[in-house]
């Protein structure tokens, strides 16, 4: 209970006792400000009744004493001193009741003050703009998802494959709805609950198109997990916790390799460790083992593909304008690579991802003589990459703030000859697949760019409440360069030219506050695919140009 009401308590008390010393021993218990205080009092449970009696008792005592030796004690309190204090302390008990929520202690249950509410609401323009001249390529993703697992049926059809859109233009209105609550299990545990719009199918984007008639909308739950902190009373690791379940990327990233949107799902762990001194300087080791897929059924010679990572990390402030935080990480991904059949067999078929992103360097891994045109794609790199990451943060005065972030990416299991080994043949049975384009191999990708602006709008991501200020902004500005293997494409940012790698371009974004949980954003996203070959004369293809933008509002709470 707050230090006023202490106070008006003991002054109340101290009242009462000055009104029980000023009748007789014969009166005092009928005194009714007296009364009021102390029913006040104890209504309240500011004293217990027990209390009350023996504050009562002990004025009996000490009166009866006093008409014993002959003494009479009149103190005089004035009426309107005692209204005051009876009415001073009747208003701050109701006022302290209602904040800390005593007044009705039958009106909410206790558990309820255990749940905390998060979300955010997002409309969004987007349009995505293409050259004409840009080239014709086939969707591969497209024909693993196919309902025959592979091309036979298109080509059982007399159809081509199906193609990627890279030349007519696209506008779309589309909705984002994120409601999640997070729930406290004690002083040590959490669960983590959150449902989105979407498509559930895909793990890059919770964005709902408004298509379909009015059709209501599709909702899933992208987050759910529990987290565990075990060494919360430690004043050095007291950071630390594992995560269970599906949740937000753990790792210390830049949009290169994981879109924002990408929820992991498996198991990570981190140990942070708290080095003291100025500012929030600490020391982390974070690694994790996350699920790609499981199968269950027979006559299947594929393991199940398991992303491995860890990453070590140190945040530190050399000075009271600057932060630093580095970053260096390594992602091993078990058993993606695709597994060529042995002839006449369809052993290996799952080694074939139902989806995957753009840009990396594919293969045909069935291997039927006697059958014309049997294609099923899969991954032919390995892809056990290593990471860099680090983030400058400067003040600038008390309200800017500047940033410089940047992440450097290499698939250390990249292996040129390998790939040329592994590549599809294109010989005359095959020009059904044209136009299908190789891309240029590369192991390398990187990710710079700068921001200024105000320190309230920096950007926020993930669950939480999160306000800006009303008339605040940032300005963001960078560039993004990926080869084709450098890294999984099926996890990389999704609104980067046709999404996955084997890209470079332009990202220019600006953020405005419309007030304290509105935001005003746009983003233009200049694309262009890396040299691609086409396998029918050896010659470089034409590029793919694309530009992309964004305009969104945004209600967080």
């Amino acid at each position: 209970m707050s230090l006023k009401l202490s106070r008006l308590t003991v002054s109340a008390i101290a009242l009462s006792a000055a009104l029980l010393g000023s009748a007789s021993a014969q009166d005092r218990p009928t005194d009714p400000t007296m009364q009021e205080l102390l029913d006040l009092l104890v209504g309240t449970g500011v004293v217990t009744q027990e209390q009350a009696d023996a504050l009562v008792a002990k004025a009996r005592e000490r009166a009866a004493a006093d008409e014993a030796d002959g003494v009479i004690r009149v103190p005089y309190v004035p009426q309107s001193v005692r209204d005051s204090i009876r009415d001073e302390v009747r208003e701050d008990v109701v006022q302290t009741a209602r904040e800390e929520n005593w007044a009705q202690p039958d009106a909410l249950p206790e558990w309820l003050d255990r749940f905390h509410f998060y979300g955010d609401v997002r409309a969004r323009f987007e349009a995505q703009l293409f050259q004409d001249n840009n080239a014709i390529a086939s969707d591969p993703a497209a024909v693993n998802a196919a309902s025959d697992g592979g091309a036979d049926g298109f080509l059982a059809r007399g159809e081509a494959l199906p193609l990627l859109n890279t030349q007519d233009d696209r506008y779309r209105a589309r909705f984002r709805a994120r409601l999640g609550v997070r729930v406290d299990l004690g002083k040590w545990a959490e669960a983590d609950l959150r449902f989105v719009t979407g498509n559930p199918e895909d793990p890059l984007s919770v964005n709902q198109t408004l298509e379909g008639n009015f059709d209501g909308f599709v909702v899933a739950l992208d987050r759910a997990l529990l987290r565990l902190r075990p060494l919360h009373n430690s004043a050095t690791v007291s950071g630390s916790s594992l995560t269970l379940g599906k949740f937000d990327n753990p790792f210390f990233s830049t949009e290169l390799m994981f879109d924002p949107d990408l929820q992991f799902e498996g198991a990570a762990a981190t140990l942070r460790a708290n080095l003291g001194g100025a500012g929030a300087s600490n020391v982390f080791v974070t690694a994790g083992a996350f699920p790609l897929n499981e199968f269950a059924f027979t006559g299947n010679e594929v393991s199940d593909p398991v992303l491995y990572a860890g990453q070590i990390g140190a945040r530190f402030q050399p000075t009271d304008r600057v932060r630093i935080s580095l970053g260096g990480g390594f992602f091993f991904y078990d058993n993606v690579r695709g597994e060529e059949n042995d002839i006449g067999l369809r052993t290996r078929d799952a080694s074939a991802p139902a989806s995957f992103g753009f840009g990396n360097t594919l293969i045909n891994i069935r291997n039927d003589a006697a059958l014309e045109n049997t294609i099923r794609f899969g991954l032919a790199s390995r892809f056990e990459v290593a990471q860099a990451v680090a983030a400058i943060d400067f003040d600038l005065t008390e309200n800017y703030s500047a940033t410089i972030f940047g992440e450097y990416a290499v698939n250390t299991a990249f292996d040129p000859d390998a790939l040329v080994e592994r590549a599809p043949g294109f010989d005359g049975q095959d020009i059904v697949l044209v136009p299908f384009l190789l891309p240029s191999t590369g192991d390398t990708a990187y990710n710079v760019f700068a921001s200024f602006g105000h320190k309230d709008i920096a950007v926020v991501g993930g669950s939480g409440r999160t306000a800006w200020s009303r008339n605040a902004w940032r300005v963001t500005a960078g560039y993004r360069y990926m080869e084709a293997d450098s890294t999984y494409a099926a996890f990389t940012d999704s609104s980067f030219g046709l999404g996955g790698t084997d890209q470079e371009g332009l990202i220019v974004e600006f953020a405005y506050g419309l007030s304290e949980h509105l935001l005003l954003e746009g983003r233009w996203i200049a694309a262009r695919s890396l040299d691609f070959i086409d396998p029918r004369t050896g010659l470089e293809a034409p590029t793919i140009d694309t530009d992309t933008i964004f305009i969104d509002l945004t209600g967080r709470f």
